[in-house]
Protein backbone atom coordinates (compact mmCIF):
# COMPACT_ATOMS: atom_id res chain seq x y z
CA UNK A 1 0.00 0.00 0.00
CA UNK A 2 1.32 3.62 -0.85
CA UNK A 3 2.38 5.79 1.91
CA UNK A 4 -0.48 8.89 2.54
CA UNK A 5 2.39 11.23 1.36
CA UNK A 6 2.57 9.02 -2.85
CA UNK A 7 -1.11 9.19 -2.33
CA UNK A 8 -1.25 12.83 -2.46
CA UNK A 9 1.48 13.30 -4.85
CA UNK A 10 -0.68 11.06 -7.27
CA UNK A 11 -3.55 12.68 -6.83
CA UNK A 12 -1.81 16.32 -7.82
CA UNK A 13 -0.09 13.98 -10.75
CA UNK A 14 -3.72 13.82 -12.19
CA UNK A 15 -4.94 17.00 -11.31
CA UNK A 16 -2.17 18.78 -13.00
CA UNK A 17 -2.17 16.30 -16.00
CA UNK A 18 -6.30 16.76 -16.97
CA UNK A 19 -5.28 20.51 -16.08
CA UNK A 20 -2.87 20.55 -18.67
CA UNK A 21 -5.18 18.52 -21.14
CA UNK A 22 -8.07 21.29 -20.23
CA UNK A 23 -5.36 24.33 -21.03
CA UNK A 24 -4.40 22.48 -24.26
CA UNK A 25 -8.21 22.28 -25.81
CA UNK A 26 -8.55 25.50 -24.82
CA UNK A 27 -5.86 26.93 -26.58
CA UNK A 28 -7.61 26.38 -30.09
CA UNK A 29 -10.43 28.90 -29.16
CA UNK A 30 -10.07 30.84 -25.98
CA UNK A 31 -6.54 31.61 -25.24
CA UNK A 32 -6.30 33.35 -29.00
CA UNK A 33 -9.47 35.36 -27.67
CA UNK A 34 -8.45 36.03 -23.71
CA UNK A 35 -5.24 37.43 -25.45
CA UNK A 36 -6.80 39.54 -28.71
CA UNK A 37 -9.06 41.21 -25.91
CA UNK A 38 -6.22 41.82 -22.97
CA UNK A 39 -4.03 42.95 -26.00
CA UNK A 40 -0.28 42.60 -23.93
CA UNK A 41 3.33 43.59 -25.26
CA UNK A 42 5.13 40.74 -26.08
CA UNK A 43 7.31 41.11 -22.78
CA UNK A 44 3.47 40.61 -20.94
CA UNK A 45 2.79 37.73 -22.96
CA UNK A 46 6.32 35.88 -22.81
CA UNK A 47 5.69 36.49 -18.45
CA UNK A 48 2.13 35.14 -19.40
CA UNK A 49 1.63 31.57 -17.49
CA UNK A 50 -2.06 29.56 -17.05
CA UNK A 51 -2.17 28.94 -13.30
CA UNK A 52 -5.59 26.95 -13.18
CA UNK A 53 -8.59 26.65 -15.01
CA UNK A 54 -11.79 25.20 -13.37
CA UNK A 55 -15.42 25.73 -14.12
CA UNK A 56 -17.72 28.30 -11.85
CA UNK A 57 -21.52 28.49 -12.98
CA UNK A 58 -21.34 27.04 -16.20
CA UNK A 59 -18.81 29.46 -16.86
CA UNK A 60 -14.66 28.26 -17.84
CA UNK A 61 -12.77 30.41 -15.40
CA UNK A 62 -9.09 30.83 -16.51
CA UNK A 63 -6.71 32.30 -14.43
CA UNK A 64 -3.18 33.02 -15.30
CA UNK A 65 0.06 35.56 -13.33
CA UNK A 66 2.52 37.98 -15.76
CA UNK A 67 4.90 37.38 -13.28
CA UNK A 68 8.24 39.48 -13.08
CA UNK A 69 11.73 38.60 -11.14
CA UNK A 70 14.14 40.81 -9.70
CA UNK A 71 16.47 40.92 -12.13
CA UNK A 72 13.97 41.26 -15.66
CA UNK A 73 15.13 43.95 -17.60
CA UNK A 74 11.85 46.36 -19.28
CA UNK A 75 12.95 48.36 -21.52
CA UNK A 76 11.11 50.41 -24.54
CA UNK A 77 12.98 52.58 -27.54
CA UNK A 78 14.08 55.25 -25.04
CA UNK A 79 14.92 53.64 -21.53
CA UNK A 80 15.99 50.52 -20.03
CA UNK A 81 14.77 49.42 -16.11
CA UNK A 82 16.07 46.03 -14.02
CA UNK A 83 13.70 45.20 -11.77
CA UNK A 84 14.49 45.32 -7.95
CA UNK A 85 12.27 42.87 -5.65
CA UNK A 86 9.62 45.41 -5.13
CA UNK A 87 9.18 46.69 -8.81
CA UNK A 88 8.74 42.87 -10.16
CA UNK A 89 5.97 42.81 -7.13
CA UNK A 90 4.73 45.43 -8.24
CA UNK A 91 4.86 44.78 -12.12
CA UNK A 92 3.43 41.43 -11.65
CA UNK A 93 -0.48 41.00 -11.65
CA UNK A 94 -3.24 38.42 -11.80
CA UNK A 95 -5.22 37.25 -15.15
CA UNK A 96 -8.87 35.46 -14.48
CA UNK A 97 -11.20 35.85 -17.03
CA UNK A 98 -14.45 33.59 -17.29
CA UNK A 99 -16.19 32.52 -20.52
CA UNK A 100 -19.73 30.83 -20.93
CA UNK A 101 -18.81 26.66 -21.41
CA UNK A 102 -20.59 26.60 -24.06
CA UNK A 103 -18.83 29.20 -25.96
CA UNK A 104 -15.72 27.32 -24.67
CA UNK A 105 -16.92 23.93 -26.03
CA UNK A 106 -18.12 25.13 -29.58
CA UNK A 107 -17.59 28.37 -30.56
CA UNK A 108 -14.55 29.84 -32.32
CA UNK A 109 -11.79 32.34 -31.10
CA UNK A 110 -13.43 35.12 -33.10
CA UNK A 111 -16.75 34.19 -31.24
CA UNK A 112 -15.48 34.21 -28.05
CA UNK A 113 -13.44 37.31 -28.82
CA UNK A 114 -16.91 39.09 -29.52
CA UNK A 115 -18.23 38.36 -26.41
CA UNK A 116 -15.56 39.02 -24.33
CA UNK A 117 -15.63 42.68 -26.08
CA UNK A 118 -19.17 43.12 -25.90
CA UNK A 119 -18.94 41.74 -22.29
CA UNK A 120 -16.23 44.38 -21.61
CA UNK A 121 -18.30 47.46 -23.30
CA UNK A 122 -21.72 46.17 -21.23
CA UNK A 123 -19.35 46.21 -17.90
CA UNK A 124 -17.93 49.72 -18.36
CA UNK A 125 -21.60 51.65 -19.78
CA UNK A 126 -22.59 50.22 -16.46
CA UNK A 127 -20.00 51.77 -15.06
CA UNK A 128 -20.02 54.71 -16.43
CA UNK A 129 -24.09 54.71 -15.59
CA UNK A 130 -23.90 54.46 -12.10
CA UNK A 131 -20.41 56.41 -11.33
CA UNK A 132 -19.84 58.43 -14.05
CA UNK A 133 -20.99 62.24 -14.87
CA UNK A 134 -24.48 61.17 -16.02
CA UNK A 135 -26.98 62.39 -12.60
CA UNK A 136 -29.76 61.30 -14.49
CA UNK A 137 -28.13 57.71 -14.70
CA UNK A 138 -26.66 57.94 -11.44
CA UNK A 139 -30.18 58.56 -9.64
CA UNK A 140 -31.92 56.21 -11.57
CA UNK A 141 -28.87 53.99 -10.10
CA UNK A 142 -29.52 54.71 -6.59
CA UNK A 143 -33.40 54.53 -6.85
CA UNK A 144 -32.70 50.55 -8.20
CA UNK A 145 -30.05 50.00 -5.57
CA UNK A 146 -32.05 51.79 -2.35
CA UNK A 147 -35.57 49.39 -3.83
CA UNK A 148 -34.71 46.66 -5.69
CA UNK A 149 -31.48 45.58 -4.81
CA UNK A 150 -32.19 45.97 -1.17
CA UNK A 151 -35.35 43.98 -1.48
CA UNK A 152 -37.67 47.16 -0.23
CA UNK A 153 -41.33 47.55 -1.64
CA UNK A 154 -40.98 49.70 -4.43
CA UNK A 155 -44.46 51.31 -3.40
CA UNK A 156 -43.77 51.71 0.01
CA UNK A 157 -41.35 54.24 1.46
CA UNK A 158 -38.88 53.03 4.58
CA UNK A 159 -39.49 54.35 7.91
CA UNK A 160 -36.16 55.67 8.41
CA UNK A 161 -37.10 56.13 12.22
CA UNK A 162 -37.74 52.82 12.43
CA UNK A 163 -34.85 51.49 10.61
CA UNK A 164 -32.35 53.47 12.55
CA UNK A 165 -33.57 52.26 16.00
CA UNK A 166 -32.77 48.67 14.67
CA UNK A 167 -28.96 49.90 14.49
CA UNK A 168 -27.65 48.96 17.89
CA UNK A 169 -24.22 48.42 17.55
CA UNK A 170 -23.14 51.91 18.61
CA UNK A 171 -24.58 55.55 19.63
CA UNK A 172 -26.12 57.21 16.97
CA UNK A 173 -27.38 60.73 18.84
CA UNK A 174 -24.59 62.85 16.76
CA UNK A 175 -24.52 61.61 13.67
CA UNK A 176 -25.94 63.96 10.94
CA UNK A 177 -29.19 62.98 8.87
CA UNK A 178 -27.21 62.62 6.17
CA UNK A 179 -24.58 59.60 8.18
CA UNK A 180 -27.78 58.17 9.53
CA UNK A 181 -28.98 57.44 5.90
CA UNK A 182 -26.16 55.86 4.76
CA UNK A 183 -26.33 53.78 8.16
CA UNK A 184 -29.31 52.44 7.32
CA UNK A 185 -28.30 51.58 3.77
CA UNK A 186 -25.63 49.57 5.11
CA UNK A 187 -27.93 47.73 8.13
CA UNK A 188 -30.44 46.88 5.39
CA UNK A 189 -27.70 45.72 2.97
CA UNK A 190 -26.23 43.29 5.97
CA UNK A 191 -29.96 42.20 7.04
CA UNK A 192 -31.69 42.01 3.30
CA UNK A 193 -32.36 38.45 2.16
CA UNK A 194 -31.11 37.12 -0.51
CA UNK A 195 -27.21 38.21 -1.08
CA UNK A 196 -24.91 41.22 -0.59
CA UNK A 197 -25.76 44.87 -1.38
CA UNK A 198 -23.30 44.82 -4.45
Amino acid sequence: MNNLQDLFDARFASYSEHSNKILLRLESNVIPAILEVLELSSVEESKLLWKDVRVVENHVVIIGAIEYSPGDIIKDDVTSVTLSKEQAMLMSKLVKIAVPLTLAENASSAQITKHLVDSQSKLRDEYEAAYGHDQNALTAAMTDATHQQLGWDETVEPDLATLVDSVSEFDIEKLSEKQLEALVLTHLGEHKSGGKLN
